[in-house]
């Protein structure tokens, strides 16, 4: 893999998208994500929901005794309210889950130390969009391409010396004094296909291949 495109590789590991390099080919990128068929928007597979009523996680602990909050990185073991029967559980946040407005149910889920404590059974993986509440998602999919438009190279000669296909990505690299600066076409599409510096940053396309 040659610098250009292990550069442009790792900013799209830190813009969250996953990254691939195809079998068949050394000089692309393949790149995705999971998003909602509905909306678009990024799907949060890395979240977990409620199994009674669907709400979120927020990675919290609440004290079964005076419910007050706490976020999981406080280093306390006991509540400020100081009763010896207290305790700190992963609670779910809405107040009409039956996890909390069941008595039966809340013992049960305090038991196992809340409803999205580490081993629960009373949560799972993000079965919703965050956003609209879709329930369906897919991989949104870009083959990526780098071209450093400092070596002069032509582009329709780039296109045909790697064997671009039509909706691929075509990243165009600039050094400049002191800054890189970047562009991006998407190949065969109705847009004018020119070399048009005007990003800053990686994350910025992004924002377009997954808005």
């Amino acid at each position: 893999m040659n610098r250009d495109l292990k550069s442009i590789f790792y900013a799209f590991v830190a813009q969250d998208i996953e990254v691939y390099t195809p079998d068949d080919k050394e000089n692309c990128l393949l790149i995705n994500k999971l998003i909602c068929n509905e909306c678009g928007a990024f799907w949060h597979t890395s979240l977990l929901e409620c199994y009674f009523c669907s709400e979120i996680n927020y990675y919290i602990y609440a004290c079964t005794s005076c419910g007050e909050i706490y976020s999981i990185t406080n280093s306390s073991i006991k509540c400020v309210c100081e009763n010896s029967n207290s305790r700190l559980v992963k609670k779910c946040m809405n107040p009409e889950c039956i996890s909390n407005t069941d008595s039966d149910i809340a013992r049960l889920t305090i038991i196992k130390k809340g409803v999205f404590a580490l081993g629960s059974s009373f949560n799972l993986s993000l079965m919703h969009c965050i956003n609209c509440g879709g329930r369906d998602n897919r991989y949104q999919s870009y083959v990526v391409y780098v071209m450093n438009v400092d070596k002069g190279d032509d582009l329709s000669k780039f296109i045909e010396s790697n064997s671009v296909e039509k909706d691929s990505v075509i990243i165009f690299k600039h050094h400049n004094e002191s800054h890189i600066l970047y562009g991006f076409i998407i190949y065969g599409s109705l847009e004018k296909q020119v070399i048009d510096l005007k990003f800053s940053s990686i994350s910025s396309i992004v924002d377009i291949l997954f808005p």
